[in-house]
């Protein structure tokens, strides 16, 4: 993926997108406007407009660019491969940081944009978890729609909830070196083994089927 530390390697209408992405990540999409986002980009007002049409233009194309992101990043947890090095990851990854903060603040927003960002995570995620039971990586759950709606509210609120799970573990944000592997490994325990030691909660959650009802 693209660097958004690196301007002048990328297209007018790239550097506009990431321009965008930090300033709704930063101030909010109600408090960017075209110009403020122009300025950042280097180019003039007119030429956002010529490739995005409008500011809503600008976020559906932000919105395009980090679904895109998050499935070619988590498709590696899903296929099974290897994680990288942290460090080495953030390093080649830092759009990492501008893309949490995109969706920290349209989560925070609520109403239409919230509800946008979340119906896009759950379709990666269960874009995510069909290749995941195709490579044998993961299971299907019995009720689909209610596991992939759960896993993305768990995913989402680690990303609000960030400098307060830092500042648990001694950080300041969850990207920092000493605390995303330890939030990494606790979330994986979590997957891949549970933490329930045997199933009668489950069993007790589980709604009775009709024939077993008396």
């Amino acid at each position: 993926m693209s660097s958004m530390t690196r301007p002048g390697d990328l297209t007018p209408q790239a550097r506009i997108r990431n321009a965008a992405l930090e300033l709704f990540g930063d101030q909010g999409y109600d408090r960017t406007t075209v110009r403020q986002v122009a300025q950042r980009a280097g180019v003039s007002a007119g030429l956002v407009i010529h490739h995005f049409g409008s500011k809503e233009g600008l976020r559906q194309a932000c919105d395009d660019w980090v679904t895109a992101v998050i499935l070619d990043e988590k498709s590696i947890v899903s296929s099974g491969g290897s994680l990288p090095q942290l460090q080495v990851y953030l390093s080649d990854h830092p759009e990492l940081a501008p893309i949490m903060n995109y969706l920290v603040a349209s989560l925070k927003q609520g109403g239409e944009m919230a509800g946008s960002v979340f119906d896009r995570l759950c379709a990666v995620t269960s874009q995510l978890l069909d290749e995941g039971i195709a490579a044998g990586t993961m299971r299907e759950p019995s009720d689909r729609e209610a596991a992939i709606a759960t896993m993305v509210a768990f995913s989402t609120g680690a990303s609000v909830l960030g400098p307060l799970i830092a500042a648990r573990l001694g950080g300041t944000t969850l990207l920092d070196p000493g605390v995303y592997p330890r939030y990494a490994v606790a979330a994986l325990e979590l997957f891949t083994h549970g933490l329930l030691t045997d199933s009668h909660l489950l069993d007790q959650a589980r709604p009775v089927p009709p024939e077993r009802q008396a």
